[in-house]
């Protein structure tokens, strides 16, 4: 076999190699897209206390929906604790919708019709319920191994 019909053979992997890594460099950017997206910034003076607090507060928020996502993405990819992993994505969702009332209602100081606020209200009370199902299903799991 000379070196021309040994380049042909390796031609698919090669492919395969440089598809691989395009998309580990797609994901890098993305990821750093979403670190960058994290923590607002505003050009509101930065001397007032509400807005350091409601720059808190979403900053609070996007790092509990980066939490939820990076247990999700592991609960799909293994089967280490899945429903504890699961379970705390889920309360952390919760807790994400219930923030984002906060800021919505601008600290419980106004009110905000209820068809603005249908999923907030509709879906964190769901993924408490859906976390608590989870949770009971771990522990459930976990008892058995002390049983």
């Amino acid at each position: 076999m000379d070196d021309k019909d040994q380049q042909n053979n390796n031609a698919p992997l090669i492919d395969l190699v440089e598809d691989i890594s395009d998309l580990v460099e797609d994901i890098g950017d993305i990821a750093v897209d979403v670190a960058e997206g994290l923590f607002v910034e505003s050009d509101l003076p930065k001397d007032s206390k509400r807005i350091k607090h409601e720059h808190l507060v979403m900053n609070v928020r996007n790092i509990v929906v980066f939490i939820a996502l990076i247990l999700f993405l592991v609960s799909l990819f293994t089967e280490f604790k899945v429903h504890l992993l699961r379970g705390v994505g889920y309360i952390l969702g919760a807790v994400a919708y219930f923030l984002e009332i906060v800021l919505l209602s601008d600290f419980f100081r106004t009110q905000v019709h209820h068809k603005e606020m249908f999923m907030a209200y509709c879906f964190g009370p769901l993924y408490v319920l859906m976390g608590i199902a989870y949770l009971k299903e771990y522990f459930e799991e976990i008892q058995h191994l002390f049983m």
